[in-house]
């Protein structure tokens, strides 16, 4: 044979060779490498980077902690982010490197049959894909690959993996595992067809016993038990049910785009029903592009909504690789669908162009020749990123070796202070979002297996909208994700000690003996949708209610095929100010906490109460119209109710006093009825134009009055603290508009800060006024510094005209207090 030959020839031979398994091997080894994925193999703070440390802290000898945990990641998820220091991150390296090789061998294998130009084709188009494919999405299309290659070749070596692999994903992550199985399926009523046409053995039907019999053995083998599998599956679906009315995003999508991309789907699907090869692979892997369908466009930031782009480019390659002949069309619907969902991909949240690294391989190759160094050198930088979460010392001694868990999710500061930690069955609170998850973590907290201690952490990677300290995920309240756990720590654990500085926490034990505490029903109300209703207001202890909301027929369908509605609870507070918080519907319904509203414990402030409360959604035609409101009172049964004396047990367990809030220094609204001396610009022009006492309309490239004051005049005592600048407004326009509330602080005709809120987030009725809100916390440094002018202002940056109404401002600040020294301080504390 000569040493060159033209190329055609020359992969006809590697073919057709002796050694064209060899070819195929190598070529998968160069796709499994080139753009292989160096994990980030350090702890940091955060929502979910402390993740890496929880699952791998379980793995290091303690694993019978993890029996109890529901949550999306199960207990082999260290695989997804391993950290360096004992074999598991070797485990992890390995079963990332074998399910990259088995993904890429699996797609050239589809090809090896075919037209000898199949196989370059095949490895230029899937080396480019690898390099967008994550670990758990190769899971899920290992499995579609290795049942396509078993309709291939009908052999067994192709049956096991994708079984097995099944059985693995339910304990890395859930919905891998939902998706894996969502393909397993279709493929035994595809393998029972050819059974029943006698083109198969019937026996060979019994190798999908090897999902059941393995998830049943993986179990074992971890807990040494058989005892609460089941009730893993439970919490599995559980968190799968209702995961879309939780954590759902709403960008503007692209309609229009969407609807020609799967009409443009559904035409090569049809144009391709007779050949019965196709129709398994429609088969295959139609329910989970589904199922991710569903995953992508309920959480549409761009790490979720990738997710679908990816998966929908393996599909849409693939198929190009199964059918039998190339075809014009077929390429142009293909890049229609593409073209169309990547376009509505740019909408998503954070969007950004993503390019793959090539550099991982050269990466694992330093890492593992000087492993001892890389060790350590990740060691040293998560030490470094987890620095800020160490205890004072008296704090440390007292918690000891006793047990701890961290609330709701910076695992991180029991890493920082070596805790001896004990995790809680919903892992982050966020998470919990049906009834049943939420008793899960309740009888956690009040059972034996409760930690004796409670890290409470209060400075997260970002405040609410209206600049408090309990915020959840995605703008909701704290304090509303889990009523039942919150009910069983105000019964079970007592605060003990506080730290101070810039990252406050408050530290909780358990309590000798359990606090018994009463719930009855106070009042039930029937509203509707935008309407305000009255807070009882002679009423103590823990107020809540439950709000019973229903989606009508459409609401159910569009919930099922896309994803839930949004909802909105807005508290209207005894000073005025209104704050808006996400809430989830199945939570709501048994408990939204109300009064006292907790919102900056860290300073130890009472706030204003809420005196109204108002439902909102994203859109009311899904949702039926009546909304049943009970409100609910809960105290100690042993404190009779008097005055606002039985409040206090939920002031004692923040630590919020009630002689201690926010003082307000200057609060101004815009009406054209009274001075405006403190407005500018509010004549009409091509910016803006005046409608009404307090209605604005700002044209687009223009501006709204501005509010606009010398901080040199502000009347305040001398030592205040916890400044804080807030301004709202009531926005009306398309959703597609871009306009931002301006806080801008000025000197000299220069801005020194400047902070713009976007009102792009807030509005979700386009057919009505939409509240948006900002704050901007007044430094120390501004206080002693002359000639410091306040501006606020919208300014409309789009194309589309913006109303304005209910346009206000307010400066508050903190009194000085003459005992600064909470009880609880860690300083005070006498153990």
């Amino acid at each position: 044979m000569p040493l060159i030959m033209p190329l055609p020839k020359l992969i006809f031979f590697l073919k057709k060779a002796p050694g064209n398994q060899l070819v195929l091997i190598a070529l998968s080894l160069v796709m499994a490498f080139f753009f292989f994925p160096f994990p980030v193999s350090v702890i940091a703070n955060g929502v979910d980077p402390p993740l890496s440390w929880v699952f791998t802290y379980l793995m290091q000898g303690r694993i019978a902690l993890g029996k109890e945990i529901i949550f999306p990641h199960g207990p082999l998820a260290f695989i997804m982010y391993p950290l360096p220091g004992d074999a598991l991150w070797w485990v992890a390296i390995s079963f990332t490197i074998v399910v990259r090789f088995a993904w890429a061998y699996g797609f050239l294998a589809l090809v090896v049959k075919k037209s000898a130009w199949y196989l370059p084709v095949a490895f230029a188009g899937s080396l480019l894909l690898s390099g967008y494919v994550a670990l758990l999405l190769a899971m899920v299309q290992l499995v579609i690959l290795c049942f396509l290659n078993y309709l291939d070749y009908r052999k067994l070596i192709w049956l096991i993996p994708p079984l097995i692999l099944t059985a693995l994903a339910f304990f890395v992550k859930a919905f891998v595992g939902i998706l894996c199985l969502s393909v397993v399926f279709p493929f035994f009523l595809i393998l029972l067809y050819l059974v029943l046409t006698k083109q198969e053995n019937r026996w060979k039907l019994s190798y999908f016993l090897f999902v059941p019999v393995s998830i049943i053995a993986i179990w074992y083998a971890l807990y040494g038990t058989y005892h609460g599998l089941l009730r893993y599956m439970i919490g599995m679906q559980q968190l799968a049910a209702d995961n879309s009315a939780a954590v759902a995003l709403y960008p503007h999508n692209l309609w229009l785009l969407l609807t020609i991309g799967i009409l443009a789907g559904l035409v090569l699907i049809i144009m391709n029903l007779r050949n019965r090869k196709l129709l398994f692979y429609y088969f295959l892997s139609g329910p989970a592009l589904f199922a991710i369908w569903k995953y992508g466009m309920a959480r549409e930031d761009y790490l979720h909504a990738s997710v679908l782009m990816v998966f929908l480019l393996f599909v849409v390659f693939t198929f190009h690789l199964v059918v039998e002949k190339f075809r014009i069309y077929h390429l142009a619907l293909s890049v229609i669908i593409l073209g169309t969902f990547y376009l509505n991909l740019r909408k998503s949240y954070y969007f950004e162009t993503f390019v793959p690294d090539t550099s991982g391989f050269a990466k694992l190759l330093a890492a593992a020749s000087h492993y001892g160094h890389f060790s350590d050198t990740c060691s040293q930088a998560s030490a470094k990123n987890i620095e800020r979460n160490k205890f004072d010392s008296n704090i440390r001694a007292l918690i000891g070796n006793q047990t701890v868990d961290i609330y709701p999710w910076d695992f991180t500061y029991a890493a920082a202070n070596n805790l001896n930690f004990q995790p809680r069955p919903v892992l982050q609170s966020y998470a919990s979002y049906t009834k049943l998850l939420d008793n899960l973590n309740a009888r956690h907290f009040e059972g034996k297996s409760a930690p004796e201690f409670i890290i409470w952490e209060l400075q997260k990677i970002t405040r609410d909208i209206h600049g408090g300290k309990m915020e959840s995920i995605d703008g909701r309240y704290l304090l509303n994700d889990e009523p039942d756990v919150m009910v069983a720590l105000l019964a079970n654990y007592q605060l003990v000690a506080r730290q101070e500085g810039t990252f406050p926490v408050l530290v909780y034990r358990k309590r000798p003996v359990r606090q018994k505490l009463v719930t009855n029903d106070i009042a039930t109300v029937l509203t509707g949708w935008n309407t305000w209703i009255d807070v009882p207001d002679k009423l103590n202890g823990l107020l809540r209610a439950s709000v019973h909301t229903r989606r009508n027929l459409i609401g159910r369908m569009n919930g099922l095929l896309y994803k839930d509605n949004a909802v909105y609870a807005y508290y209207l507070l005894s000073n005025g100010d209104i704050r808006q918080y996400r809430v989830v519907p199945r939570t709501i319904d048994y408990g939204l906490w109300l009064n006292p509203l907790i919102m900056n414990p860290e300073l130890q402030l009472e706030e204003p109460r809420v005196v109204k409360i108002c439902f909102r959604s994203l859109n009311d035609m899904l949702m039926k119209e009546k909304i049943w409101v009970t409100f609910t009172q809960t105290y100690p049964a042993d404190i009779a109710i008097q005055g606002d004396d039985s409040s206090g047990f939920v002031h004692s367990f923040f630590d919020t006093r009630k002689d201690r809030h926010r003082t307000t220094l200057l609060q101004v609204k815009f009406d054209l009825t009274s001075a405006l001396k403190e407005w500018s610009n509010v004549a009409s022009g091509s910016g803006m134009q005046l409608q009404g006492r307090n209605l604005m309309k700002v044209n687009p490239e223009g501006y709204s009055a501005a509010f606009s004051y010398n901080l040199d005049s502000l009347a305040c005592p001398q030592g205040y603290s916890a400044g804080i600048i807030r301004s709202q407004v009531w926005v009306k326009t398309k959703a597609s508009a871009r306009a931002a509330l301006i806080i801008s602080i000025e000197k000299d005709g220069k801005s020194i800060d400047w902070k713009p809120i976007d009102i792009h987030h807030f509005i979700f009725d386009e057919n009505d006024f939409n509240l948006v809100t900002g704050f901007m916390d007044i430094e120390e440094s501004w206080k002693n510094e002359k000639g410091l002018t306040l501006k606020i202002y919208l300014w409309n940056n789009g194309k589309l005209p913006v109303e304005l109404d209910g346009f206000s401002v307010r400066i508050e600040g903190v009194l000085p207090e003459t005992d600064s020294c909470s009880q609880y301080s860690a300083k005070a504390y006498n153990q």
